[in-house]
Order: structure tokens, then sequence, then C-alpha cells
């Protein structure tokens, strides 16, 4: 499997509904699906998610491992050695089955594999951490500003110094920046 599909596939698992713990929930897990989710996006940010989505305020990471050597070499970034300063409240490894092991994972990160036909199953469901909003921040302001003129629904007005009123549902973004 390569770290293409993996990343389709996390969208996919975010969009449909991930598992994250929940205390309050029965058998303390709930599942949520995220409306908003992004992946494989360079920003100004430090970190680079292979995918990220977002549900009322708390976000969950994905990091694809297509390869052993790729993961092992994860664990080597700053913001796993320093989990406060990362994003996402709920963060995941997910890789084919059998790459990554329960043992292995960093603590509060849950593990997805996926099989052979396609489908994804949480092996370890990932505990709420504190995350670092600025830089998910960074990274959503930086989608909106990507967004074509037109989207179903939404309207996006390139901001001038003579704006009218903006009618329902307008996202106003600067076409243009050199911070994102």
């Amino acid at each position: 499997m390569t770290h293409s599909e993996l990343v389709t596939a996390a969208a996919d698992w975010l969009y449909s509904g991930a598992k994250v713990a929940d205390e309050f929930s029965r058998g303390g897990v709930r599942r949520v699906k995220c409306p908003v989710v992004v992946t494989d996006m360079t920003t100004g940010n430090r970190e680079t998610p292979d995918a990220i989505g977002w549900w009322w305020g708390e976000s969950i990471l994905v990091e694809c491992k297509a390869g052993k050597s790729d993961y092992y070499s994860d664990k080597h970034k700053t913001f796993r050695k320093h989990p406060e300063t990362g994003m996402g409240n709920y963060r995941y490894y997910m890789a084919p089955k059998g790459l990554i092991s329960k043992k292995s994972l960093p603590e509060k990160w849950g593990l997805v594999e996926v099989h052979l036909n396609g489908r994804c199953k949480t092996v370890v469901v990932a505990e709420f951490q504190e995350a670092r909003k600025e830089g998910e921040l960074i990274m959503l302001m930086s989608t909106l500003r990507r967004l074509p003129e037109k989207l179903e629904g939404v309207t996006c007005n390139y901001y001038t110094v003579n704006t009218d009123r903006p009618s329902r549902a307008c996202v106003y973004v600067e076409p243009e920046g050199d911070l994102l």
C-alpha cells in the first residue's frame, strides 16, 4: 500500500467516523465525523500532517506510514518529542496491517490499520491531549486562502477596501499572501 493510498484512506476514515476515547460515552469510545478534513497541505506551519480533521473545536491528526523506517524516523520530530507542540487533540498512526506494533506507539496515540481490501480498523483508540491550536489555525487559514471563487453554498469574495455588506455565507479571503 502506498503513502498516497493511505492518505486517501485517512481522509475517508475522518469523514466517515473516526473513533476517539470519551469517558462519557458507552464503552469509553465515541465515533466522530469530521466535516472539515485537510490532507497533504504544506503551509508556513512547522508541522505538516498527512491528514487532519476538525469537528466542534477538536481535531484528529493522522500520520500515514507505509514503511517501518518512516515510522521510526517520525519519533525524532520536535512535536513527537514535545507532544504539547503538536497538532491534533487525538493523534493516530495509519499503516498497513502489521507494520506498527501497539507497544511501540507513543503515549495517548492511536493506531488504525488498513487491510488489503482497503478496510480501516481502529486497533488502538487515541486519547485526548492538548494540541497546538495556533498551528491548526494557520492550516485552516491557508486552506481558506486556496479556495476557488465559487463553491456550492459558499461565495469567496476577495477582500477589497470598499466591500459592501456581505451577503449570507460569504468568506472573504486575500488572494495572495506571503505568510501562509
